[in-house]
């Protein structure tokens, strides 16, 4: 295929994301709500998305585009804006420490792998009756 499709334009945001979050990481080092380990946790995540994106390309779902765009857009970038900025509005009103966020990453990563699953079980079932409907008329 050629061509940029939104499965090639995510895998790039995706990969350049992450590259700016290590780069700022190497500046600045931790801050108030990001640290190593959320850096190590962020990593994880855009690994885990660019499976989803390899996978995808071969199977398509927009099920799964739609779970990459969000993980990328919001949880990945969100990473980035709150270790360059360490003040948040929201923070105020709620206490938010680096155990949190590395905890919601956690949560995540382990949501992301459930739904992952699910979607690819859905895929699988169908095939199977498709198949078994095909030989039994």
């Amino acid at each position: 295929m050629t061509g940029i499709d939104l499965n090639r334009i995510l895998q790039i945001l995706n990969w350049g994301i992450l590259g700016i979050l290590w780069s700022i990481y190497f500046i600045i080092g931790d801050s108030l709500y990001v640290n190593f380990n959320s850096i190590l946790l962020g990593t994880l995540l855009s690994f885990q998305v660019g499976v989803f994106l390899l996978v995808e390309r071969k199977k398509r779902d927009p099920f799964v585009i739609l779970l990459c765009l969000q993980m990328i857009v919001y949880f990945l970038f969100r990473i980035v804006t709150l270790l360059n900025y360490s003040f948040s509005n929201v923070f105020l009103r709620y206490p938010f420490t680096v155990s949190d966020l590395n905890y919601a990453l956690i949560f995540i990563i382990t949501a992301n792998f459930v739904f992952y699953l699910g979607l690819s079980i859905r895929g699988l079932k169908s095939s199977i009756f498709t198949e078994l409907h095909s030989k039994n008329p």
